[in-house]
C-alpha cells in the first residue's frame, strides 16, 4: 500500500515537472494533416538524432556525414543538416505528432521545440430536432464544453467527457449523447445554439472549435384584431353593394321591357293590327270600312 502510494507521488510529480518545463520551451503551430517544420540552427559535425521527449530511443531521424535516414512521415535534407540547418519537418502533421521534439547532437540536446497543432473550425445549421456533430478528433480524453451566444451568460458550460469511447455527460445531455465517430447531441433545440469547444485534456489543448446555429421555427406572423375587423366589414360592404347593383339592374331592365311593350301595342293599334298581327277592319257610324 505505501509502495502504492509512493508511485503515485512520483508520478505526479514527474507530471508537473514534465508540465513546467514543457511550458517553457519554444512552441510551433501547424495545421491538421498539413506539413510543420521545426526550426533549428546548429553546427552538428557529429551524429544528429531527432526524437519525441517521451520516446527518447525512437529515432526520427539519424543524420552522420554521409547522410539522413529520416522515418516515413518526417524528412531533413542532408545537404540543409551539413549547412547547419537542422530543422525536421513533419510531413502531414497529425494529432500523434503533437508534442515535445528534441534535437540532439552526439546525444547532447541542442533543441527543443513543442508542436502545437491549431484547432479546426466546423459550422453546423441544422433544424429543430436533428442532431448536433461534434467531431472528436482523437481518441484520448476529450473534454466538451458549451458556449452561448449571449454574453452576459456563463461560457464553457460542461457537457461531456469521452475517452476511448466511454461517454461521461452532465444532466441535460445525459440522455441526448451518443458516440459514433464523433459525439452526437440528438434532438437539438433553439438553446443548443452556440460554441462547442472540445479540449485534448492530457495535453491541454483545444483541438476543434464548432460552431452550431439552430434555425427558428416559422410561424404565421399575427393579424392584428383592428384589422381582422377591417377586411371583415370591407367583405360585408362589397357584397351589399353587389347585391344592391343587382337589384337596380334588373329593376332597369323590367321597366325597359314594360316601356317597349306599351310602345309596341301603340304602334299596332295605328296600323290597324291586333296584337296577334291580324288585319283588322273599322267601320264608322255611317257603315262604311276604314
Amino acid at each position: 500500500m505505501a509502495r502504492s502510494r509512493i508511485l503515485l507521488v512520483a508520478s505526479l510529480i514527474l507530471f508537473e515537472l514534465f508540465s513546467l518545463c514543457s511550458s517553457q520551451i519554444p512552441k510551433i503551430f501547424g495545421k491538421a494533416y498539413e506539413s510543420a517544420t521545426l526550426p533549428c540552427s546548429r553546427t552538428c559535425s557529429g551524429t544528429l538524432t531527432w526524437t519525441k521527449f517521451v520516446k527518447k530511443d525512437d529515432f526520427l531521424v539519424w543524420c552522420d556525414s554521409k547522410s539522413c535516414r529520416p522515418k516515413p512521415g518526417f524528412e531533413l535534407s542532408h545537404e540543409e543538416f551539413l549547412r547547419g540547418n537542422l530543422s525536421l519537418t513533419v510531413l502531414s502533421a497529425d494529432y500523434d505528432d503533437r508534442g515535445w521534439y528534441v534535437c540532439s547532437c552526439d546525444s547532447k540536446p541542442v533543441c527543443d521545440i513543442s508542436l502545437i497543432l491549431s484547432p479546426q473550425e466546423f459550422h453546423q445549421e441544422i433544424d429543430p430536432g436533428q442532431p448536433i456533430s461534434l467531431n472528436l478528433l482523437i481518441s484520448d480524453r476529450v473534454e466538451v464544453t458549451f458556449t452561448g451566444p449571449d454574453p452576459a451568460e456563463r461560457g464553457n458550460l460542461p457537457v461531456c467527457t469521452v475517452e476511448h469511447g466511454r461517454v461521461e455527460c452532465s444532466g441535460r445531455y445525459e440522455q441526448r449523447a451518443a458516440h459514433l465517430n464523433t459525439l452526437q447531441l440528438r434532438e437539438g433545440m433553439f438553446s443548443d445554439g452556440g460554441t462547442y469547444t472540445v479540449r485534448d485534456v492530457t495535453n491541454d489543448e483545444v483541438i476543434s472549435i464548432t460552431e452550431v446555429h439552430v434555425k427558428e421555427l416559422c410561424q404565421d406572423p399575427a393579424v392584428p384584431a383592428w384589422m381582422v375587423g377591417l377586411l371583415v366589414f370591407l367583405a360585408v360592404a362589397l357584397v351589399v353593394v353587389s347585391v344592391a347593383s343587382l337589384v337596380v339592374i334588373l329593376g332597369q331592365r323590367k321597366k325597359m321591357k314594360e316601356f317597349r311593350e306599351r310602345n309596341g301595342e301603340a304602334n299596332q293599334g295605328v296600323n290597324g293590327h291586333g296584337p296577334d298581327g291580324e288585319r283588322r277592319t273599322f267601320v264608322n257610324n255611317n257603315g262604311q270600312h276604314l
